[in-house]
């Protein structure tokens, strides 16, 4: 496990850390594996994919889906390096929910 990124999130409920290891070859294809920390949300995922990049920009619209999933994204706004969304791109399949606040808040 090399971790070759990681990133501070805020929330109302507290930080949140997220962090991601180097793309590693499995069989044939590549594994990136994340995981993410805060205060209602401890989560380690992985995306497949069939080189390091794309096992890296699936790791990362991963991380995007499971952040607006949290708790922590329910109970306010993340916010991180001066914006007002945690800075990781959503699925496309998602991507029109964005990163509003939810219900007003």
């Amino acid at each position: 496990m090399i971790i070759i990124a990681t990133r501070t999130i805020s929330t109302e409920l507290g930080p949140m850390s997220v962090e991601m290891d180097a793309p590693a070859q499995l069989g044939a294809d590549f594994a990136c594996v994340y995981r993410i920390r805060g205060p209602r949300t401890s989560k380690r995922g992985r995306a497949m994919g069939a080189d390091r990049f794309q096992a890296l920009q699936l790791a990362m619209e991963r991380i995007g889906a499971d952040l607006r999933a949290s708790p922590e994204f329910e109970a306010g706004a993340l916010e991180c390096l001066g914006m007002s969304e945690p800075g990781f791109p959503l699925p496309e399949s998602i991507a029109h929910l964005g990163w509003a606040k939810p219900n007003g808040h």
